[in-house]
């Protein structure tokens, strides 16, 4: 184990390096970064060949890309263009709100995919198992701004039951702005969550089934019926027990899927978030910010999977990676 994870790691980093380096290069031919730094009145001959001396965009990309990486080892990711500020501490100021995002929308994917597919495997040709899979479907089927488009107009316009954009109040838990602890950030937290976790509640509930519809067929659910146990304790017990384990790496794979609808989702909700972020960096053409954030999102991903493999080893003892 201990050998598997030191490759992981390895490889880990190696992935986090291309990324940074792919993005760093596709950013550098995209738009004038000396025009983002000083603006459109700004731009004189003097102004341009002093940006440009200060952040080294007459050198080479792979020299600057190659300073942009030593600077980072040591916690330095550049200034923003557009903020003016350290680009850590304005990744650090939206982390929050797409973090309690993510929360709520894997709640709800776990709750309401997870659960009733284990129940609803009981009983596949009931009706309610029907009506599930149909559901289902339609929420594999719905791309995330038109779910997130109807939302707005069925909860906002039409019963105008909950707010439409921002993120509501928020409580400060030391450094941690919490909208969990507000009516006012609940209700605005609401749809934005719904939206996100449609598809992944979808996914889950047609694995979760699929999978206890497999273990339920087999020899040992037989002799555990026979033997008279509840059925419940069947399902949750024997079956999902057995069932649990390709859902362990879902979910790791999850929280990468939920950063990337999240953009959609928090462009369409005005969610002050990673997403929301990184698109206005892209409009602004903000170097520093666009490859510092895919930085991020790529470690939590990578390392989402990571974790999510760990796990796995502990649930089956029978796996081993060495």
């Amino acid at each position: 184990m201990f050998g598997y994870m030191i490759r992981r790691l390895f490889s880990s980093a190696v992935v986090i390096i291309l990324v940074s380096g792919f993005t760093f290069i596709i950013s550098n031919y995209t738009g004038d970064p000396v025009l983002t730094i000083v603006g459109k009145y700004g731009l004189t001959k003097a102004n341009r060949q002093r940006i440009v001396e200060k952040y080294g965009f007459d050198k080479p990309v792979f020299i600057q890309y190659s300073k942009f990486l030593l600077r980072a080892i040591h916690g330095d990711l550049g200034t923003s263009f557009v903020w003016r500020r350290p680009v850590i501490e304005v990744i650090a100021r939206r982390i929050p709100a797409s973090v309690e995002l993510l929360i709520a929308a894997l709640f709800i994917a776990l709750t309401f995919g997870i659960g009733p597919g284990v129940i609803l495997s009981g009983k596949p040709r009931s009706v309610p198992s029907k009506l599930a899979f149909v559901l289902s479907l339609v929420g594999l089927s719905i791309p995330t701004f038109v779910s997130g488009i109807l939302f707005l107009t069925i909860f906002c316009v039409v019963l105008k039951w909950l707010p439409a954009f921002g993120r509501g109040g928020t409580i400060k838990l030391g450094f941690w702005p919490t909208g969990f602890l507000t009516i006012s950030g609940l209700k605005h937290l609401i749809m934005p969550a719904i939206t996100l976790s449609l598809y992944q509640v979808a996914f889950m509930f047609r694995l979760t089934h699929s999978e206890m519809m497999e273990q339920l067929g087999r020899q040992y659910i037989q002799t555990a019926r026979s033997k008279g146990i509840y059925e419940w304790k069947v399902l949750f017990k024997h079956a999902f027990k057995n069932a649990s384990k390709p859902l362990v790496v879902v979910i790791g794979l999850s929280v990468g899927i939920f950063l990337g609808f999240s953009i959609v989702t928090e462009a369409i909700f005005q969610w002050p978030g990673l997403g929301n972020l990184l698109m206005s960096s892209i409009a602004a053409n903000d170097r520093p910010v666009i490859v510092a954030y895919l930085m991020f999102i790529s470690m939590v991903v990578v390392f989402s999977n990571f974790g999510a493999d760990i796990i796995l080893g502990f649930v089956d003892p029978r796996i081993r990676y060495d």
